[in-house]
């Protein structure tokens, strides 16, 4: 029983990597359609509420706007999706710990299980950076790479937060 509870810990955290690998293997052209659909989505949800012409379609400086805010809708979703990789694996490690964790060692401990957390996420991202490179359309993105990394440090720091180091949820 406690066996199956340790890898059930893990269960959010390997979906969650399935579900980034999926993102990661659409084509270019699907994967612009999707963000800047969003994108302009909420462009046009602001409009609607706010009557501010700068984010009408009918404007002609409109399209430029989208693709900026669309560029950087884009990029800060790899720290998005890699901050929830990051809290799943670092709650995974430490609810799968038990009760005693973090036992003989205390702060050290959490440290470098903290740290063997968000190489994981790292390790992750760059198989994940490297797939991409078989999907038409996508290329291997050191800058990607740089925001997984951030992103998989503040989860992992997140983590740290949420669970006290005997395995109770903090308020």
């Amino acid at each position: 029983m406690e066996r199956a509870r340790r890898w059930l810990a893990f269960v959010p955290a390997v979906l969650w990597a399935g579900f980034i690998f999926y993102m990661s293997s659409q084509n270019a052209t699907v994967s612009d359609g999707t963000s800047s659909g969003i994108v302009r989505d909420v462009a046009a949800a602001i409009e609607s509420v706010t009557h501010w012409t700068a984010l009408s379609p009918a404007d002609p400086g409109f399209t430029t706007r989208v693709d900026l805010v669309d560029s950087i809708f884009r990029e800060s979703m790899h720290a998005v999706e890699y901050l929830v990789f990051g809290l799943l694996v670092g709650l995974g490690v430490r609810l799968g710990q038990g009760r005693g964790w973090p036992g003989p060692g205390g702060r050290k401990r959490v440290l470098k299980t903290a740290l063997v957390c968000f190489l994981a996420c790292v390790a992750y991202s760059l198989t994940d950076e490297s797939h991409q490179l078989f999907v038409p359309g996508r290329a291997f993105e050191l800058l990607d790479l740089t925001l997984d990394a951030i992103g998989s440090a503040l989860g992992v720091l997140l983590s740290l937060r949420i669970i006290r180091p005997y395995g109770r949820i903090q308020p």
